[in-house]
């Protein structure tokens, strides 16, 4: 270990002039970097006038260029990560040494250069142009604003994670302490599955993820070390929100590409067990404070996939969970607001990134409360009468109406014997 280490050290010692970043999770590092700033200024000329004019139209932030570098044995595989996060459509986050976390789109193609006389050596040229502070799509379509908000999280929890966990910073004791940590985590969500309702079938489907956090021991302590770990503590909550909210299959294709579905829960049961998960699991010590709040993170965010897709069926069904997802973000960025006190860097980016999250929960929630029915309250009646009939009052003549308020008041207030609804009950029912 400590050779390694002091190899890193060595190989950091000769390039003093490196300053780490990331796009999208991916790490590297820039030895040059520009961008052109100023204001927007509009000179106007008059006919028969010597002078001219000047309007000031606003701030302007020019592109942002970088010329990086990926260094290490991995750099072949770290470059064609940096690839696919090029190709990936929207604004993705750049964490820059000098402007912060940002988001970014890629403004023009970039290009990635390997030679024959740089060995361990990849270069790389982009340039990035910051992404719109509001989405032109977000106040049409919420949910994708939400999605793509839980991306841009999911990314910062990577970096942050990948930060604490730098190879400076491992030593014996912390690596130590992440076995530990993980174990932890494991038994957490062991007994949260065990104990869960609606959440049976789900033993195998997360032994893979299991599996992976018994084997934490034996990774790497290089500098991708924080990112294997990251991935580690994600499986599980990412397999759980899947079975919760599993993704759209095509409607055509072909039939070699024809998959079996996996376990599917209902979302509900997914939601509540990654929120009671993320509870523990920020309440185990960790080797590094941000660790478990960096976890806590991940599975509150997996709850906001899985909730994504819950079918409420009335105005306060939908308040209930949006509360409930409102208290878990906050608690979450209360914890990254404390954490900025000691480290900065890391607690203010994780605060930004959660705010945009809770934000885009509000927004979605509040437009789907909006097209929901509400659940009323019918005041007792005179005498007892049978639940056929308080919902042919409510209703109409429609058989098929009828029957579905029927069954709904009869389940919604657990009457025992639907012929004889006692007079002084108040009864909910669907408006």
């Amino acid at each position: 270990m400590s050779g390694l280490l002091s190899g890193l050290g060595a190989v950091t010692s000769l390039f003093d002039g490196l300053f780490g970043a990331s796009f999208r999770g991916v790490d590297f590092d820039i030895p040059d970097t520009r961008q052109e700033v100023g204001r927007r200024v509009q000179r106007f000329f008059f006919p028969g006038r010597d002078d001219t004019v000047h309007q000031d139209l606003g701030a302007l932030e020019g592109p942002i260029a970088i010329r990086g570098l990926i260094i290490g044995a991995d750099y072949v595989e770290r470059a064609r990560a940096l690839r696919a996060a090029f190709l990936e459509e929207g604004p993705g986050t750049l964490v820059h040494p000098w402007l912060g976390e940002i988001e970014v789109v890629l403004a023009q193609p970039a290009s990635i250069t390997f030679s024959d006389r740089e060995i361990r050596l990849a270069r790389f040229d982009a340039t990035f142009e910051r992404a719109p502070t509001t989405a032109g799509g977000g106040l049409f379509d919420t949910l994708a604003d939400l999605l793509d908000q839980v991306q841009q999280l999911r990314a910062q929890v990577r970096a942050t994670i990948g930060r604490i966990l730098a190879p400076i910073r491992l030593t014996v004791a912390v690596i130590g302490g992440v076995q530990g940590f993980v174990a932890s985590a494991a038994s957490t969500w062991r007994g949260i599955i065990t104990a869960g309702q609606g959440l049976a079938g789900l033993g195998n489907a997360l032994d893979a993820g299991f599996r992976g956090m018994a084997e934490v021991g034996v990774l790497t302590a290089d500098r991708d070390y924080g990112g294997a770990v990251s991935d580690v503590l994600e499986a599980v909550p990412s397999k759980i929100a899947e079975a919760g909210a599993p993704p759209l299959r095509p409607a055509i294709g072909p039939a070699a590409g024809a998959t079996t579905p996996g376990i599917v829960i209902v979302p509900e049961a997914a939601t509540t067990a990654l929120l009671d998960g993320a509870d523990a699991l920020a309440a185990i010590a960790a080797p590094v404070p941000s660790l478990a709040l960096a976890a806590a993170v991940q599975a509150r965010l997996e709850a906001v996939v899985a909730a994504s897709t819950i079918d409420h069926v009335s105005q306060q069904d939908a308040i209930a969970w949006r509360d409930r997802l409102d208290a878990a973000l906050t608690a979450s960025a209360s914890d990254a607001a404390v954490l900025a006190r000691t480290a900065p860097i890391e607690g203010q980016a994780l605060w930004s990134a959660v705010v945009a999250v809770r934000d885009a929960v509000l927004a979605d929630y509040n437009d789907r409360i909006g097209r929901l029915p509400a659940v009323r309250v019918l005041p007792p009646r005179a005498t007892a009468v049978s639940a056929w009939a308080i919902a042919h009052d409510l209703v109409g003549d429609d058989p098929a109406a009828v029957r579905a308020m029927m069954e709904d008041l009869v389940r919604r207030n657990r009457i025992r014997h639907p012929a004889i609804v006692p007079a002084d009950l108040p009864l909910e029912y669907l408006a």
